[in-house]
Parts: C-alpha cells; sequence; structure tokens
C-alpha cells in the first residue's frame, strides 16, 4: 500500500544500495547485510575499496535508536570458521526445504562449460538475478 514501509530488506550488496534501503525501512525495520557484491567487483583495489564505504555511509548508533530501526551484518565466512554448526544446521534446513518442495532456485542462466568466461562477466555485470549454473 502507498506510504507503507519495509520490515526488512535483505541486501547482498550493500554499497550504493544501502541508503535506499535504509530509507525504505520503517519504524523497528531491521537491515540484514549479508553480502558486498559491489565491493566484489572493484577492479581499482584500495580506491574501490574507499569508494564503496563512501557509498554505504556514515552510520551511527544514536541515528538508528532515534529512527527505530536495526542493521544486522552477517558473514558466512566468520559464522563457519566459528560456529560450523550453525552453518551445517542452516544447509540442512535449506536442504529439508527444497525437498519438501517450499523451496524453489531462481536460475539466472545456465552456461557450457566452454562459456565460463560468459557466465562470470554476465555475475560481474551485477545484472544477473537467481544462481548461475555452469554444466560440464
Amino acid at each position: 500500500m502507498k506510504g507503507e514501509r519495509l520490515d526488512i530488506s535483505y541486501n547482498p550488496v550493500a554499497g550504493s544500495t544501502y541508503k535506499k534501503d535504509m530509507s525504505l525501512l520503517g519504524s523497528g525495520g531491521r537491515m540484514v547485510l549479508f553480502g558486498g557484491a559491489e565491493l566484489a567487483s572493484g577492479k581499482w583495489g584500495l580506491f574501490s575499496k574507499l569508494n564503496f564505504v563512501r557509498r554505504m555511509g556514515l552510520v551511527l548508533p544514536i541515528g538508528l535508536m532515534m529512527r527505530s530501526k536495526n542493521i544486522l551484518g552477517v558473514n558466512m565466512l566468520k559464522i563457519a570458521d566459528n560456529k560450523p554448526q550453525v552453518l551445517a544446521h542452516c544447509l540442512k534446513s535449506v536442504v529439508e526445504l527444497y525437498s519438501e518442495g517450499k523451496l524453489t532456485p531462481q536460475i539466472g542462466g545456465i552456461y557450457k562449460e566452454g562459456n565460463v568466461k560468459d557466465a562470470h562477466e554476465a555475475l560481474e555485470s551485477g545484472n544477473t538475478t537467481g544462481k548461475l549454473a555452469v554444466y560440464w
């Protein structure tokens, strides 16, 4: 409905999308940042990283409190290193949901082994949705 705000945003990109997502959250809204896809495509090393931080902006806890918004950052590699049982539980749950037909993967493209370069370019472009599959 018009004028309603989001309760939650799952953001795998961060960077330039962070501010827009934050503006769409309502009171009590939560943003889950679980990736930095925009950072991963940085071709200029340190300059790309600095630009990524600039796009995110400065986040002050008092600002979150006054607007009643939440941010949760998730780094699956850290969880895998420190609590592998959590990652194992999540993976098992996803497999069960898929087996029960409650989860349908979105395929964004299918490529043959000779077209790995095309698949990589599509992924780097940021214009894909879902998962890309490469068949060998």
